[in-house]
């Protein structure tokens, strides 16, 4: 049958020339040993991974048996040699033979002659076999024998083989209940004993090339030390050393906060391979890097993000491939699809062929993001990595320099200029420039439509994952941390020495079904406390949602930032000029004091955000809440007020547009105001909020309780500028719609009905929300101004008054849709001249 091959791919004819290639990238050696060339002809290499090495069964991780199709289409993509690990425990007989079973040996034997006839250079191990042998120092001679055995019968039976077939001794060993001098000790044990068992079985096994690994196959010093000591006694000049790279660990399993690869990342994972090339490769001994990759990057956009996986991606393949390192790609299924033959990961493909050519060029990210509301420039600091920048294109067509773009030094700024025209429309990716360099890949950048993020309430039982409704609104999520509200330490999840959770497996996002998850594996880990979550955007947004628990139930709800809870939380009342008591006891509305004020003319109270606790972003929080009591009398005209600082001076404050609070007497009443009213929705710093009385008279008294900035919207029960939404006491009756043909139009009866116990004093007005975009509400008296959501047709339904169980009757008269159906909801509004 004819074999399927993959579609050409334009960077494919590279492969063709990677070993002259990688000759020449070499020739600073003064002399290469053969077992030196040997390796650098096994560049770059493939791990048949959870296959063989699974258990109990080839089959049971997930992965179909390997076929000769797949070992073909391996060779196929340019890959020189496979590392075939196998687990062989389960198939071991018991002692003293530990014979292995002739089925599985069968096996084992005919995917390395596939892979023979493929014309790779196979690795062959005992794989995690490793763990049953970390018992060996409570269980020496037992392990021993049984490891010794495994060999016995493995390197006969390869024996013949030629030697483009090698052995790896074991997998990523180490030991419980054992010191670091001890572990290596038993590693050496084993590493010779391997050595001697396979050499002492004669034929092409006397110079077989024998793989031999670090301790946990780490590049830590104590452990390439020790390594290159064993090297070095056996005296053979058919060995090479085996270390794994997955990445600094922080930033492999995204945890801690470590997300870019730059600082920590970069100068951690760096210096390991130095260590190891000035170690081993210096001194003669060729090293494979049996395992690379990250260990939460399978697919684009998961644990690690894109552009920070492929920005290590490059640096290390390129330096592995200048030192004369072989590397062998982890796949354990997730990125060549073993059944279609095509990359679930395509670019990680290209870089691979591409770093055996040379260096590409890289963005400090490849997100661009632009604000709907107000489109800025973006600066994107460029890796050179010894190119120069060429062009930049969006979808072909180049960008103007100077118009488009500037370039200063290797620091690309796209202007507002360009990128306003993606700032409209959905969010989320608008457009993929490339960055064109003189050698290399290009550089992806994709340009992102940035809205709003909202988390909406959620519920769960304790014991399984809260998933939370979310719009992203077109960011991408970087990190989350989590903290007890109130407590520095321990942090809640399972790792409580960090406040950063680990990605995919404490929380997972979910764009296209519009959802966050946290998972249960965090919760197992927390108590009964409120827990803070904050979301950390790509975009630099920071979202924070709150988590309580009540008898079993998980509750979570758009977060909030509490300013008064029966004393100041993190504020202070340094400003005001009112005569004030932060702990009165005359009445609360919740717990134990309130704030009690006797305002002279115009006197005010001004509360600050101290300035030595950690700033908060606010650029997510809507919705200003409180309660106020009009104490005795009532009728208070209270100005309410936030600012935030004056960029200009540094003791200045830009303050919002005031709005108006009128009490009542003897009753607390809850107070939402939508930051969109002092237009301050999306100020990230507001540090400042004033409750003023705005008349030129003393007030009489009043007391506020339970302030705090909250992140969901403000609901029906708002004061805004003696305009109050009714607190569901109006409920609305719709009827069925009739059409008037020579008006062109089509007319709807509601009736609305006082449900509550007291009168309803107009004006009274009822408002259309979302109403659908096919029509217009035809006898429209306005538009709402001040009554948040803003600019929704609106009718005055009476300026007198509604008693209770009382009802009035409208005509709402829409334009004739021009498709499809007319919806909206409805929001009754009372008071004031125009909602």
């Amino acid at each position: 049958m004819k074999k399927r091959l993959p579609q050409p791919h334009h960077l494919l004819r590279l492969a063709i020339g990677m070993i002259c290639a990688l000759l020449a990238a070499h020739s600073s050696f003064a002399e290469k040993t053969p077992m030196q060339e040997y390796v650098e002809a096994m560049q770059p290499g493939w791990n048949l991974g959870n296959s063989l090495d699974a258990s109990p069964t080839e089959t049971s991780w997930g992965n179909a048996p390997a076929t000769q199709e797949l070992i073909e289409q391996v060779a196929a993509q340019g890959f020189k040699s496979i590392r075939i690990p196998v687990t062989w425990n389960q198939y071991v007989g018991p002692a003293p033979d530990y014979t292995i079973d002739p089925a599985w040996m069968d096996r084992v034997q005919e995917v390395v002659d596939w892979s023979i006839e493929a014309d790779l250079y196979v690795m062959l191990n005992m794989h995690h076999d490793s763990i049953w042998m970390r018992d060996m120092p409570a269980d020496h001679d037992a392990v021993l024998e049984r490891f010794n055995a495994i060999w016995s019968q493995i390197a006969p039976r390869f024996r013949d083989y030629s030697n483009k077939l090698h052995f790896e001794s074991i997998n990523e060993p180490e030991f419980h209940d054992a010191d670091d001098a001890t572990q290596i000790a038993l590693l050496d044990e084993l590493n010779i004993s391997f050595f001697d068992i396979v050499r002492g079985t004669g034929g092409n096994n006397a110079t077989r090339p024998l793989v031999l690994p670090t301790l946990r196959t780490n590049n830590s010093q104590q452990y390439l030390d020790a390594l290159k000591d064993t090297i070095e006694y056996l005296d053979d000049p058919n060995l090479i050393a085996t270390v794994h790279e997955y990445g600094y660990w922080p930033f492999a399993v995204n945890i801690t906060g470590v997300t870019k690869f730059d600082g920590a990342a970069k100068d951690w994972t760096m210096s390991g391979l130095e260590r190891v090339n000035d170690t081993l490769v210096a001194n003669g001994i060729p090293v494979i890097v049996g395992e690379i990759g990250l260990l939460d990057f399978s697919r684009v956009d998961e644990g690690v993000q894109r552009g920070q996986a492929l920005q290590y991606f490059e640096h290390v393949l390129s330096y592995l491939q200048s030192t004369g390192m072989t590397y062998q790609w982890w796949d354990a299924g997730g990125f060549f699809n073993r059944s279609t033959f095509d990359w679930i990961t395509p670019e990680l493909y290209d870089y691979m062929l591409a770093c055996a050519q040379g260096r590409s060029s890289t963005g400090a990210t490849d997100l661009v993001f632009v604000d709907g509301e107000a489109p800025a420039d973006v600066e994107i600091p460029l890796n050179l990595n010894g190119n120069s920048f060429v062009s930049i294109t969006d979808n072909g067509s180049p960008l103007t320099e100077g118009v488009d773009y500037t370039l200063d030094g290797d620091v690309l700024t796209l202007k507002t200029s360009f990128l306003e025209q993606y700032a409209s429309g959905e969010y989320g990716v608008k457009t993929v420039l490339e960055t064109n360099f003189s050698s290399g890949l290009p550089w992806k950048l994709f340009v992102r439509n940035l809205g709003k993020m909202v988390l909406a309430p959620a519920t769960t039982t304790k014991g399984l994952d809260l998933v939370i409704p979310t719009d992203f609104g077109g960011d991408v999520l970087e990190a989350m941390e989590a903290k007890y509200v109130g407590v520095a330490w321990p942090n809640p999840g399972p790792a409580d020495w960090t406040s950063f959770q680990r990605y995919k497996e404490n929380y997972l996002p979910n764009y296209a079904g519009k959802a966050m998850t946290i998972k249960n594996t965090f919760f197992q880990s927390t108590n009964n406390d409120p827990i803070d979550l904050i979301f950390h955007m790509w975009s630099g947004r920071v979202v924070k949602y709150r988590v309580t628990f009540t008898a079993g139930t998980v509750d979570g709800d758009a977060d909030e930032w509490v300013v008064y809870d029966d004393s100041l939380v993190g504020w202070n009342d340094w400003a005001s000029w009112a005569p004030r008591d932060l702990a009165s006891t005359t009445t609360v509305q919740s717990g134990t004091n309130s704030i009690e004020v006797n305002a002279g003319a115009w006197g005010g109270v001004v509360l600050g955000h101290n300035p030595w606790e950690t700033p908060v972003d606010t650029s997510t929080f809507k919705t200003l809440n409180f309660w106020i009591h009009g104490g005795s009398e009532g009728g208070q005209n209270i100005g309410v007020n936030v600012g935030h600082p004056n960029p200009e001076d540094s003791n200045g404050v830009i303050w919002g547009s005031a709005t108006t609070v009128r009490p009542e007497a003897g009753t607390w009443t809850k107070v939402e105001i939508p930051l969109s009213i002092f237009g301050a929705e999306g100020w990230s710093d507001i540090n400042r909020l004033s409750f003023q009385n705005f008349r030129g008279e003393t007030a009489p008294t009043y007391y506020i309780d339970d302030i705090k900035f909250t992140s969901s919207l403000a609901s029906n029960v708002t004061f805004i500028d003696g305009a109050q939404l009714s607190p569901n006491t109006l409920s609305v009756d719709r009827g069925g719609f009739a059409l008037n043909r020579r008006a062109r139009t089509y007319a709807q009866r509601v009736t609305v009905t006082n449900t509550g116990t007291e009168d309803v004093f107009g004006p009274i007005y009822l408002a259309l929300d979302e109403l659908s975009s096919n029509t217009s509400l035809a006898n429209a008296d306005g538009t709402t101004l001040e009554s948040a959501p803003i600019d929704s047709p609106y009718i005055l339904l009476t300026d007198g008054t509604i008693e209770p169980g009382a009802s009035i009757n409208a005509v709402l008269q829409f334009s004739m849709p021009r498709s499809g159906g007319i919806t909206y909801t409805t929001r009754t509004i009372v008071g004031g001249e125009n909602p």
